[in-house]
């Protein structure tokens, strides 16, 4: 795993009780396993010089995602303005107590991916243009 803290622009991580500053790997991954149906959301922002809520990722568990599968992920994420909103959703077939998910693997590492600008976040899930007209 590479612990490389090199993201510029500032990146705030978010859930119901806590803020993270340019969170690392390690802090982003243990957000995201805290999750739970109380705290089902994670926002992580980046803060550049576009508007304020204009770049940000953001995860919700959802216990209804694939009800005939399991519980599962909705995630998505903004590039400007509302017609660049994109969502994916992940469905986790995993049980709730597990020790590990592929499916939580792959939310983590395109959360991770996108708040350290790496590649292969874009590509990794199924994006679906939001239409907040309709």
């Amino acid at each position: 795993m590479n612990h490389d803290k090199t993201v510029s622009p500032r990146v705030v991580a978010t859930d119901t009780h806590r803020s993270i500053e340019n969170p690392s790997e390690d802090a982003l991954h243990d957000l995201l396993a805290d999750m739970n149906l109380s705290v089902p959301f994670v926002i992580v922002d980046r803060f550049d010089s576009s508007e304020p809520g204009d770049h940000f990722i953001q995860v919700h568990l959802d216990e209804a995602v694939d009800p005939q599968r399991g519980h599962g992920y909705i995630v998505e994420f903004r590039d400007g303005g509302p017609d660049a909103h994109f969502r994916a959703t992940v469905s986790d077939t995993t049980p709730w107590d597990a020790i590990s998910s592929p499916a939580f693997d792959t939310v983590v590492n395109v959360i991770q991916d996108w708040a350290f600008g790496r590649g292969g976040w874009r590509t990794a899930l199924s994006w679906e243009p939001l239409d907040f007209d309709a």
